[in-house]
């Protein structure tokens, strides 16, 4: 048994690991079809994730394994995005300045570190 028994170093891992996947949790729930999900919604949760990613693969305490993980999922995302917003006419982009509930003002937060 001792041969397959967890180390405190791969509970730590699965902790970090958690963490991780805590990112997606409340964006995949938001975005289900049962819950009618809005176009103008999708960039939003797009930049948040991007930003908890990003956050996470920078933060000292990341475990390396975690860290190459975030990376990956950071490039995967780019790749889903890229794909649905950079359109001749992104309709995901026209829905979210569109949605009264987003306006303009969603990009605004999104990108005010850019400015």
């Amino acid at each position: 048994m001792c041969q397959i028994q967890i180390t405190e170093r791969d509970w730590d891992t699965l902790k970090d690991l958690e963490r991780l996947f805590m990112i997606f949790v409340k964006p995949t729930l938001q975005m289900q079809g049962e819950t009618y999900p809005t176009l103008s919604a999708v960039i939003p949760w797009y930049m948040r994730m991007f930003s908890k990613l990003e956050a996470k693969m920078k933060d000292a305490n990341t475990l390396a394994t975690v860290s190459a993980a975030c990376k990956a999922a950071l490039e995967k995302l780019d790749e889903y995005h890229t794909s649905a917003a950079n359109q001749t006419l992104s309709h995901s982009n026209v829905a979210t300045i569109l949605d009264p509930r987003m306006n303009v003002h969603a990009y605004d937060s999104m990108f005010s570190d850019l400015s």
